[in-house]
């Protein structure tokens, strides 16, 4: 039997610090439909637990 190999990256906070990325995009959306953007710092907490969750939390 072959045996395969696999590696996986966790890039999200663990090699790579996308938040302030996350928060660029958020404020667009939020500013082009007219809502309050968030800071890095309040975006880190909402990362994680999906997309529906950090628009929806955000209004």
């Amino acid at each position: 039997m072959k045996q395969k190999f696999t590696i996986l990256f966790d890039l999200d906070g663990t090699l790579v610090d996308t938040a302030p990325d996350l928060m660029h995009a958020h404020n667009h959306v939020m500013k082009k439909f007219g809502y309050p953007t968030k800071s890095t710092e309040e975006i880190r907490n909402l990362v994680g637990q999906g997309a529906g969750a950090m628009l929806g939390r955000s209004i």
